[in-house]
């Protein structure tokens, strides 16, 4: 009984696969097929560099170690590089400011405590484009704008 249905299931996937061949052989063998393009119309958006300001708030006197990106086109320039980043790594305390220019600007920062809140944001304008906190021992936040 037990071979009986073996045998069985090996003619039902026998058939399957034959008649997933001959659907494949009759769709990739039409003479009249036409090739079709697969291009994805390309328009060039203009991008603009922005004054940012990255600000550390959280309990005061909180010491934290930190980095930040900004990318732009002074930046591709002066350094010559594909990516055209320029990187800060910095340590401080809460709170801090720190000014950046660029396209988009990414950021992690990390508690170098156990104890206390660190919040950072990114302001475009006078307005928060990113933000993140954490509260856990030598937590970490990041955050990128568009």
């Amino acid at each position: 009984m037990k071979y009986r249905l073996i045998f069985y299931w090996l003619i039902a996937l026998s058939i399957l696969v034959w008649l997933c061949w001959l659907v494949a052989s009759e769709l990739y063998n039409q003479p009249d097929r036409k090739q079709q393009s697969w291009e994805v119309p390309y328009e060039p958006i203009e991008l603009t560099e922005s004054d940012f300001t990255i600000e550390v708030s959280g309990d005061e006197g909180l010491e934290f170690s930190g980095s930040y990106c900004e990318w732009g086109k002074t930046n591709v320039v002066r350094l010559n590089m594909v990516s055209g980043s320029v990187r800060c790594v910095f340590d401080g305390t809460v709170p801090a400011r720190y000014s950046a220019r660029g396209f988009t600007i990414s950021y992690t920062f990390q508690k170098k405590g156990k104890f206390g809140v660190l919040k950072v944001r990114i302001l475009k304008e006078g307005k928060i484009v990113a933000e993140s906190s954490t509260s856990s021992a030598y937590g970490v936040v990041s955050a990128t704008t568009r």
